[in-house]
């Protein structure tokens, strides 16, 4: 088997660099409310909401956004920190290099904005399919057999095709 190609996930768009930084600054504020107001009872009352936002923050980091594409002539895997997802290469039937146009509006039921969007996807131009993306251009489209498209967005678009022996 062919010695397996790692590429990172595109760099995220202005759009969801302005959201990740929002929320971060956000969660840290409330978590270190108590500090600032020093220990004065109420400045408690936001801190639950801080933990949840952070809790809910890392199951983005950890569940929800890979963090690499691995490619070679028998596949792909997609890697998370906690988890896995290999395709074989025969199950992928075409490869579309795509922007955000030729997808016309998308309706996403998943995480939207922090770190990029990821999840279940409804493309009015397209139908239903699955998403990891960083920015809205340059994206690749597989479409699998047996399985919705899986819409990704990897930093080298044209290296991350060739070493899965594809064409766009």
């Amino acid at each position: 088997m062919d010695q397996a190609r790692v590429f990172r996930l595109a760099p995220l768009s202005q759009m969801y660099q302005s959201i990740t930084v929002v929320y971060s600054v956000l969660t840290v504020g409330l978590l270190i409310q108590p500090i600032m107001m020093q220990g004065r009872p109420s400045a408690f009352t936001a801190q639950p909401v801080g933990v949840i936002l952070a809790l809910l923050g890392a199951a983005v980091l950890l569940w929800f956004r890979p963090r690499r594409l691995e490619a070679d002539a028998g596949g792909l895997n997609l890697v998370w920190p906690l988890r896995r997802r290999r395709i074989p290469r025969e199950a992928i039937l075409k490869a579309e290099r795509l922007d955000a146009s030729d997808l016309g509006s998308l309706t996403r039921f998943g995480v939207g904005g922090l770190g990029g969007s990821f999840g279940r996807f409804r493309s009015s131009l397209r139908g239903w399919m699955d998403g990891y993306f960083t920015t809205q251009n340059n994206l690749v489209l597989l479409t699998l057999k047996d399985a919705r498209p899986l819409l990704l967005s990897p930093a080298d678009v044209t290296g991350f095709l060739a070493a899965l022996g594809l064409k766009a």
